[in-house]
């Protein structure tokens, strides 16, 4: 657990998200529905490998200034983990874009 305590708080915010979207792939299998599944299980490969990279990336980097880069992981969690999730929704539900 000390690993996690090192590496930015995006970085432990990106992969729980990559996680959490085992649970619908897991579900959609369940029912046979292979293509949500299929959609589902894609991008969480792509995120866990995509947050893995960032993790080793970012792992030295020290902060200075804890209280400054936490409001902007909190930024950026806002803007950037609502895109993160919603891009297999959108694969799984051929009537949905980002506008929507």
């Amino acid at each position: 657990m000390r690993f996690l305590a090192q590496l930015p708080l995006m970085m432990p915010l990106m992969g729980g998200g990559a996680l959490a979207m085992l649970v619908p792939a897991l579900v959609a299998f369940a029912q046979s529905d292979h293509a949500t599944a299929r959609a589902f299980f894609y991008a969480s490969i792509l995120f866990s490998l995509l947050t893995a990279l960032l993790g080793l990336a970012t792992f030295s980097k020290r902060n200075r200034n804890n209280a400054r880069d936490h409001l902007l992981t909190m930024v950026a969690a806002l803007a950037f983990l609502p895109l993160m999730l919603a891009i297999p929704v959108i694969e799984a539900v051929p009537d949905t874009r980002f506008i929507n």
